[in-house]
């Protein structure tokens, strides 16, 4: 089996074009018109851990998953990019922040709008204006209701396990570091992670 980061490096940035698509929200699972459950490999172990998803699953047997699905909302037929969203800022800056990076990669798919959670922190919404991309551009699903789509593009997630693509790495850099000011010289505040038992500080 490769590393995490060799395997994360093996994938190209892809954007699938997925018509007559429902997505599922908090999972941003999506459902086919041909009832097609399609997820990413990202903490999408669904046949190992159906538990960890169950905001939208009755059971899960095998391959077969029987859904509990509210009335869904009205379709949104004009076309939009998958882009998602998770209250943990780290996991909206490694996880689905690159997503606009990867619908960047497509000329069509500039100025389309994009997909987000209701519940997007006000940093996160910063951190796409610092990309250009204001409140005008974002369409906030219900965060129960599936949500019908006539034409839905879903960019690829860049990161595998915590590692990210080595195109996702130099993007945020790019992106954040780059545009940020230089630092004045101060104090600094330390956090200790001395009582966890994950993701401890070692330097």
């Amino acid at each position: 089996a490769l590393p995490y980061e060799r395997l994360a490096a093996t994938y190209e940035p892809y954007v699938a074009r997925v018509p007559d698509a429902t997505l599922l929200p908090g999972n941003w699972l999506l459902l086919s018109a041909r009832r097609e459950l399609w997820c990413e490999h990202l903490h999408q172990t669904l046949h190992a851990q159906p538990h960890n998803r169950a905001l939208h699953f009755a059971a899960v047997e095998g391959r077969r998953v029987t859904l509990d699905l509210a009335p869904p909302a009205a379709r949104i037929d004009e076309p939009c990019v998958l882009l998602g969203g998770s209250p943990s800022h780290y996991h909206w800056l490694v996880e689905f922040l690159p997503r606009a990076y990867a619908a960047s990669l497509l000329p069509e798919l500039r100025g389309l709008k994009l997909v987000v959670d209701t519940g997007l922190a006000p940093a996160q919404a910063e951190s796409l204006r610092m990309l250009g991309i204001g409140a005008d551009r974002l369409v906030k699903i219900d965060p129960v209701r599936p949500q019908p789509f006539r034409t839905l593009w879903v960019p690829s997630l860049l990161v595998e396990s915590f590692s990210l693509h080595p195109a996702a790495l130099h993007w945020l850099r790019t992106a954040f570091l780059d545009a940020a000011p230089a630092a004045e010289p101060g104090q600094r505040l330390f956090v200790s992670r001395r009582d966890t038992s994950l993701r401890r500080l070692v330097n």
